[in-house]
């Protein structure tokens, strides 16, 4: 479920307190119809090979799996900038 704001995210808390437990996600919306998705392949802190998955859905706003995705839209590269792949990679070093 999406709130709109502090105020209802407390409110929706409140209400539902007892049940406030690992059924729980709590996670910042960022709006948009695209979705981009890396997944990598890593031998040791090494990343092999990357392929990154762009997602488009009819919403601007979605909780998926509330939301119809656009197929025909999807698309699918293996050409990610190295940057990216610089940051994938420090973040999975910890």
């Amino acid at each position: 479920r999406i709130v709109a704001s502090a105020d209802e995210l407390h409110r929706r808390v409140q209400q539902h307190l007892a049940d406030f437990d690992d059924k729980w996600l709590l996670q910042e919306l960022v709006p948009g119809r695209l979705e981009h998705c890396v997944s990598v392949l890593m031998r040791g802190n090494t990343i092999v090979y990357a392929v990154c998955v762009v997602y488009t859905y009819d919403k601007d706003e979605y909780v998926w799996p509330h939301v119809r995705e656009i197929k025909s839209e999807r698309l699918t590269t293996d050409q990610l900038p190295a940057e990216h792949l610089r940051v994938i990679s420090a973040l999975l070093e910890g």
